[in-house]
């Protein structure tokens, strides 16, 4: 546990200080063969007015209660902030504070004639930056190509292209925060989409894809399993999604009424129907899953970071082969 401070040091901090703050609005120390304190301020206005600068940080306040409660007969638990300025004003203006000083024979300053006040130098924050790379999850090689839209901290929108290692970078950030990176799903496709894994320089034990082409979009994607009765326009209206056509073309990269029955009887498993009207899905197809896009969303990017993005390829079960002995 820390020792209390003295009456002296106590004096010494908090009188400096505000010596110190009194010396930037025109007052310095006095000469030394000055016998007396002539400390003394022409009003209480001014008075308040150079306290009310000195004690707009938090520790000057705390500095000039401590030294209140050791050195004068002043309750200040009593007085909130406001008041005890006030109190301590009136102190100013009658030399009392001053006077403490006179009596132990230490250095007091005594204001003289305004001088011209220079304020430091603003000092410019450096700019800021990020960093996000984009990798498979199985081998930790970048994705180039990929398109997507950053929000930095100060609101700014710009388009972004992953290189070929699957980075992204922009420098001279004007602010410091986090980023915001989305992706639209318009025109995706499950050939040319990937899907996020996690974040982190660790892989997260993804399989090696079975084949992966040019890619171009970074989605959301949710595994849909079908149930009785539903019907590719019945899924899209619960996913908010603007049509049936949307996820067909993202599922089987066709809004042709025939390709789109083929798609949905290779992958999903649904019986084959003579026109797209009657195609409806029924909880016994195998596997039954097709998969619905969402625009990709990530927050909480910092600047002044490296990110990494593991993504994997989207790709429907494999049907199970039932083999006759």
């Amino acid at each position: 546990m820390k020792p209390a401070p003295t009456c002296e040091a106590l004096m010494w901090l908090v009188l400096n200080s505000v010596f110190a703050h009194l010396e930037l609005w025109g007052f310095r120390s006095r000469p030394p063969d000055r016998p007396e304190p002539e400390v003394r301020f022409r009003s209480l206005e001014e008075a308040r007015w150079v306290l009310k600068e000195f004690l707009q940080r938090s520790e000057n306040r705390a500095q000039l209660r401590s030294f209140m409660a050791w050195e004068t007969n002043v309750e200040v638990w009593r007085y909130d902030d406001r008041k005890l300025e006030a109190r301590v004003a009136e102190m100013l203006v009658r030399g009392e504070l001053f006077a403490r000083l006179y009596e132990r024979k230490l250095p007091v300053r005594t204001p003289i004639e305004r001088i011209k006040y220079f304020p430091p130098p603003r000092i410019e924050p450096e700019p800021g930056w990020i960093e996000i790379r984009i990798v498979w999850d199985h081998d930790g090689k970048g994705v180039g190509g990929l398109e997507l839209e950053l929000e930095t901290p100060d609101g700014t929108k710009r388009k972004v292209t992953t290189n070929g290692q699957g980075t992204i970078r922009v420098d001279g950030l004007v602010r410091r925060g986090a980023c915001h990176l989305e992706s639209s799903a318009k025109g995706a496709e499950i050939g040319n989409s990937v899907r996020m894994v996690g974040e982190g320089e660790k892989s997260f034990g993804s399989e090696a894809p079975e084949e992966t082409g040019e890619v171009k979009y970074l989605v959301d994607v949710t595994a849909h399993l079908v149930a009785d009765r539903e019907t590719l326009k019945k899924i899209a209206d619960a996913a908010w999604l603007p049509n049936w056509k949307t996820l067909a073309k993202f599922n089987w990269g066709t809004e042709e009424s025939e390709k789109v029955i083929d798609g949905a009887v290779k992958t999903i498993g649904s019986r084959r129907k003579e026109n797209l009207a009657e195609l409806v899905f029924s909880s016994m197809d195998a596997p039954g899953v097709l998969f619905v896009p969402k625009p990709f969303s990530l927050r909480g990017l910092t600047t002044n970071s490296i990110h990494y993005i593991r993504v994997h390829s989207i790709e429907f079960p494999r049907r199970s082969v039932a083999v006759s002995m």
